[in-house]
């Protein structure tokens, strides 16, 4: 058994990274939690006509209620040249990180939700907002980077959802949308895991980028 075992990690290791493939990301609703201003926790999408949920990973992108677009769908193990941290040396740890804190949201109060939807918010993007990146975003941060290679959560299962606009030499950073993560055991199946960034209104992202 155990040079079975030494083969099939020998064959794991020597297969290549898996790509992207192109999909279709419908945005259906933000949920029921806010943080004040925008909905956090999970929040429903479709992919290519299937119900998933989804969760953001960019503070810096607002995406609304019936938003369609492509993406680029990126096995959270496979090849990451398509992502939003493409040529990041940090990539893989940061992906796994904001997956295994979304994991955790399942039977958590609001805040707690507010919290960890802030510190993946944080990870991604060194969010300088006080009300985002606080003292209670930095203790699910610490939490992610001590147990996320220790914990059972499957990252073979992660998806990325990019879209495709993003670093294509063409699109302003500014008209591009957010990047998510997605739980599916097949890039079109059901998924089970999200959180995401909606604006409450188009004038709170107004507001926020004058004040």
């Amino acid at each position: 058994m155990k040079k079975l075992a030494l083969l099939a990690a020998a064959l794991l290791g020597a297969a290549p990274a898996v790509s992207a493939q192109i999909g279709t990301l419908t945005f259906v609703n933000g949920g029921s939690v806010t943080d004040g201003h925008y909905y956090v926790g999970n929040y429903n999408a479709k992919l290519d006509g299937t119900p998933i949920t989804v969760n953001c990973v960019d503070f810096f992108h607002e995406v609304n209620n019936g938003d369609v677009w492509t993406v680029n769908e990126t096995p959270l193990l496979g090849d990451l040249s398509d992502t939003r941290l493409a040529g990041n040396a940090n990539a893989l740890d940061l992906y796994k990180q904001a997956a295994f804190l979304a994991g955790q949201y399942a039977g958590k109060s609001n805040t707690d939700v507010v919290n960890i939807q802030h510190a993946i918010w944080t990870l991604f993007g060194g969010v300088s907002d006080p009300a985002v990146n606080n003292a209670a975003s930095q203790l699910w941060i610490t939490f992610a980077q001590t147990n996320f290679n220790s914990s059972n959560f499957d990252y073979a299962d992660v998806r990325i959802l990019t879209d495709t606009r993003v670093g294509d030499g063409i699109t302003a950073d500014n008209l591009t949308k957010q990047e998510f993560l997605t739980t599916t055991p097949e890039p079109s199946s059901l998924a089970l895991l999200g959180t995401g960034l909606f604006g409450l209104i188009p004038l709170v992202r107004r507001r926020k980028r004058v004040g």
